[in-house]
C-alpha cells in the first residue's frame, strides 16, 4: 500500500474511531467486495438479500454496485424467515419433518414447536393435544414422548399438511413476484447454517446458490441447493479466523426496521409477508441501531473511496482491515459494551427466547482485574464464560471484571478465537 493511501486510512480510524461500532465497516466492507467479485465471475444479473440482515447488507452493496463497481446486478429485498419458510417446506409427517426446528434448540415446549408451525391456534382447540400443550420445556425434544403423541395425531397431520399447502402456494407467489419468475433463485444472507435455504430448496424447483457472509462446514448442499461462504467458508478453509469471531454481534448491528417475517397472506395488491409485532425490536432499532448503521455506512463509504482513488488491490488492505476490525471486536471501547448490553435480543425461532445481549440493568463488572475471577476462569477451563449469559468475550470478560484480557488478547485475535468461541455460541445462529 502506497504511503498516501495509508495516511489517508489512518485518518478515517481516527475520525471515526469516537463513533460506535464504525469499526464493523472494515468487516462489511471486506464482505462486499468479495460479494461483488463473486457474483460477477458466477455472471449473476439478479440477487435477493434475505431479511433482515439482507436490509443493511442490501443498502451498502447496492451504493458500492453503483458508485465503485458499476455491474450490472439487479437487486431486490426479499421479506423471509426461518418461520415462515418452515410450515410450506412439510409435505409430509415424519419424525425428520421437522428436524429444522429442532436441530440446534434440543429442547424446546410443545408450545414453541407449534408455534413454529404457526398452528397453536388450531392445536388449542383440539380436545385429544390438551395433555400435551403447555410451556414446559422438553428436554431432548426429538425422543420425546409427547413428540411422538403429537405425530401420531390424526388432527395434527391433517392441519398441518393443509395449512402447509395454503402456505406453499402463497409462498412460490411471493417468491415469483420479486424474483421474477426466474428459474433459479440467488441470494445473500448473513449466515451460519442456511435453515431458510433448506427449507426453500424443498419448496422451490429451480438451482438455488446462497452466498453468505460466513458459512457453517456442516452447512449441507444438494445437487440444486448450493452454498458459498464469501468472507469465511469452513469447506475451504479449517484455520479459524477472527472475521467470523462473534458473530452474534454483528447479528444485532444489523437489526432491521421492521419485525420478523411469520407467514404470508394473500392481499388487495397480491401476496405480502405477515410480521410478529414486536414493538421493543423497532424501539431498539430506532432508538440505537439506525444510529450505529449509519455511523458503519459513513466509514464505509470512505473506505470504499480511499480504495477506489489509488486503486489499491485486495492484497493492499486485506490485513489491515481484519487486524483494525480483530482488535476491536475483542477489545471494544466501555461505552460500545455498554450500548450493547441496553439492545434486546429476541430469538424469533424454534425456542422463541428472550433475553439482553449482555447484562441486567444494575449489574456490576467492569473492572480490569479479579484475581478470584481469573482463578475461576482457570479452574474452569473457560466454561464460566457460558455463565455470563452472553455470546461477545468482550462482555464476558467485562462481567468477570477481567477487562485487562481483552486488551492482551486483541493483540491476538485469531488465538482467542480458537481459544474461547466455544465457550460463547450457547445460542444457535439465526439462519
Amino acid at each position: 500500500m502506497n504511503k498516501k493511501a495509508r495516511i489517508e486510512l489512518k485518518k478515517i480510524k481516527m475520525e471515526y474511531g469516537r463513533k460506535q461500532f464504525a469499526w464493523i465497516a472494515y468487516l462489511f466492507i471486506l464482505f462486499i467486495i468479495l460479494l461483488d467479485e463473486r457474483l460477477n465471475l458466477d455472471r449473476r444479473k439478479k440477487v435477493l438479500f434475505f431479511s433482515r440482515e439482507g436490509e443493511f447488507y442490501k443498502k451498502i452493496y447496492d451504493w458500492y454496485r453503483d458508485n465503485i463497481s458499476k455491474r450490472e446486478v439487479q437487486t431486490e429485498y426479499f421479506y423471509v424467515s426461518r418461520k415462515a419458510t418452515m410450515l410450506p417446506s412439510i409435505f409430509k409427517i415424519t419424525k425428520d419433518s421437522f428436524q429444522e426446528i429442532y436441530k440446534n434448540y434440543s429442547t424446546i415446549s410443545m408450545i414453541d414447536f407449534l408455534n413454529n408451525l404457526n398452528i397453536l391456534d388450531e392445536c388449542m382447540g383440539e380436545a385429544n393435544l390438551q395433555s400435551i400443550l403447555n410451556d414446559e420445556k422438553i428436554k431432548n425434544f426429538e425422543e420425546s414422548e409427547q413428540y411422538r403423541f403429537l405425530l401420531n395425531s390424526k388432527f395434527f397431520k391433517e392441519i398441518c399438511i393443509q395449512k402447509a399447502e395454503d402456505q406453499r402456494k402463497l409462498f412460490l407467489d411471493y417468491l415469483n413476484k420479486v424474483n421474477g419468475g426466474e428459474k433459479e433463485l440467488c441470494f445473500v444472507d448473513i449466515g451460519f447454517d442456511g435453515t431458510m435455504q433448506n427449507n426453500i430448496a424443498k419448496i422451490f424447483e429451480g438451482e438455488i446458490f446462497g452466498y453468505y457472509m460466513i458459512l457453517n462446514q456442516k452447512a449441507p448442499e444438494t445437487l440444486r441447493s448450493h452454498k458459498y461462504g464469501v468472507l469465511f467458508d469452513h469447506k475451504r478453509s479449517k484455520n479459524t479466523n477472527v472475521l467470523e469471531f462473534n458473530r452474534s454481534v454483528v447479528e444485532i448491528i444489523l437489526m432491521a426496521s421492521h419485525n420478523s417475517v411469520k407467514m404470508y397472506q394473500k392481499q388487495l395488491k397480491g401476496v405480502e409477508p405477515v410480521f410478529d409485532y414486536n414493538q421493543q425490536e423497532l424501539d431498539a432499532f430506532q432508538n440505537t441501531i439506525s444510529e450505529i448503521q449509519e455511523n458503519i455506512f459513513h466509514m464505509f463509504k470512505r473506505l470504499a473511496m480511499v480504495i477506489k482513488k489509488y486503486d489499491l488491490k485486495l492484497n493492499d488492505y486485506q490485513d489491515y482491515f481484519v487486524k483494525e476490525y480483530g482488535r476491536n471486536i475483542i477489545n471494544p471501547k466501555k461505552d460500545e459494551i455498554m450500548t450493547y448490553i441496553s439492545i434486546p435480543v429476541f430469538d424469533n425461532f424454534a425456542s422463541f427466547k428472550s433475553y439482553k445481549s449482555g447484562m441486567d440493568s444494575g449489574w456490576g463488572g467492569g473492572g480490569y482485574f479479579n484475581v478470584r475471577n481469573l482463578e475461576k476462569l482457570i479452574c474452569s477451563k473457560g466454561s464460566i464464560l457460558r455463565k455470563q449469559d452472553t455470546n461477545w468475550l468482550a462482555v464476558a470478560m467485562y462481567k468477570l471484571n477481567l477487562r485487562i484480557f481483552n486488551l492482551i488478547l486483541s493483540f491476538m485475535p485469531n488465538i482467542a478465537n480458537s481459544m474461547f468461541q466455544r465457550y460463547l455460541f450457547h445460542v444457535s445462529e439465526k439462519n
